[in-house]
């Protein structure tokens, strides 16, 4: 019994030493102030200037080497414009670093909306816009520099904004895909629930929202797939996952919004296709999955259960921003004492861990409209 307490010791200190750590920053959903509408912070500061003068100059002088950006440039109605597209590549451009970026629903989709200066804009079009003045080949090398031992393979089935990456470290490969809100870009917030196929009688620019939205959701299963197959042919520990969308929503005790969170994603039909599949390749997968995404307010980096024998994790991390907390966040990946992979999420500029569970009634004020300033934790 000792001798095989001892192998067992022997074997985990091998796991532990068998992938060097990787870390690398996180952020996105900010800045959310605009012209006239200031989001406040306690300190009496907006998140912009605490973006310009705090975040920006710490993200440019950590020591990761990149960036994910999770979406959401803004509010839409300063992120609908070209000039907010190039302000905030230009931010890129400054980081000196890479920077991967997840398109959000602000960015494109909800330029539909009557609040938006000038008026409302086509959806497609403004997407068309982000890929020419974001994704193209000019714009990616501008803030995607490349580096020693590093692959970058974008246009993943066909979508310009789907990118797999892996760094010179073997035990991690990355992917981005484009997954929104406001029904995965099929429609806005006055015409629910989400349709997702063409019906009789739909009007032709709804209509030719659904049918991009099918099309890219199907691109996406194609890019995650494979994703998860090239992780395991290359022995990867890890695949750490970004998209924009929270796909999750909010835990409640009734049939529409299960207590499982796996079945709580299939009740919503646009992110029902992923969570059909998602816990089964994570589950089959040697490695770990880490799921990064915005979007809401409900801060937390929690672990989710999946079908899977023992030696299998599955993370989620919601980022700061949306409302809930001006920050960045750093992300660290190293082994643990079991030799698997172990997870910390912790603020640039609070210092403090990811709460351990999302639970949006940390910003509570937000619901209520008790309180004009932002409630950032300490």
């Amino acid at each position: 019994m000792r001798k095989l307490l001892v192998l067992l010791l022997l074997l985990t200190a091998g796991r532990a030493a068998a992938f060097e750590p990787v870390q690398f920053l996180v952020y996105g959903d900010l800045p959310y102030s605009m012209e006239g509408k200031p989001v406040l912070l306690t300190d009496g500061r907006s998140d912009q200037e605490v973006f310009d003068q705090d975040i920006r100059p710490m993200i440019h002088d950590h020591p990761a080497p990149f960036i994910i950006h999770v979406g959401d440039l803004g509010r839409p109605e300063t992120s609908c414009s070209d000039a907010d597209l190039k302000r905030h590549l230009g931010y890129w451009q400054g980081f000196e670093k890479p920077v991967f970026y997840t398109i959000g629903d602000n960015d494109w989709i909800d330029c539909i909306r009557k609040s938006i200066p000038g008026g409302p804009q086509h959806p497609l079009e403004r997407l068309a816009h982000i890929r020419s003045l974001l994704l193209s080949d000019g714009a990616l090398a501008s803030y995607q520099p490349a580096r020693p031992g590093w692959t970058v393979r974008h246009d993943l089935a066909g979508l310009p904004e789907d990118t797999a990456w892996t760094t010179d470290n073997p035990a991690f490969a990355f992917l981005e895909l484009h997954i929104v809100s406001s029904c995965n870009g099929r429609d806005t917030f006055a015409k629910q629930p989400c349709k997702m196929a063409p019906e009789p009688g739909m009007d032709a620019e709804t209509k030719a929202l659904v049918e991009d939205a099918a099309d890219r959701d199907r691109r996406n299963l194609v890019a995650l797939r494979e994703a998860y197959a090239n992780a395991e042919a290359q022995h990867r520990t890890m695949l750490i996952i970004a998209i924009q969308a929270d796909m999750f929503g909010e835990p409640a005790d009734d049939a529409k919004h299960p207590a499982d969170i796996w079945e709580r994603c299939k009740t919503q039909l646009e992110f029902k296709p992923y969570c059909d599949v998602l816990p089964e390749l994570a589950g089959t997968f040697p490695g770990s999955t880490l799921l990064i995404h915005g979007d809401t307010s409900a801060y937390c980096l929690e672990e989710l259960p999946i079908p899977a024998k023992a030696g299998h994790k599955f993370w989620r991390l919601n980022a700061p921003g949306d409302f809930g907390e001006t920050d960045a966040d750093v992300v660290m990946i190293a082994a643990g004492v079991d030799g698997l992979p172990n997870v910390t999420a912790t603020g640039l500029l609070s210092g403090q861990p990811a709460p351990p569970k999302c639970d949006k009634a940390q910003y509570a004020w937000k619901e209520n409209g008790t309180s004009k300033a932002y409630p950032r934790r300490k």
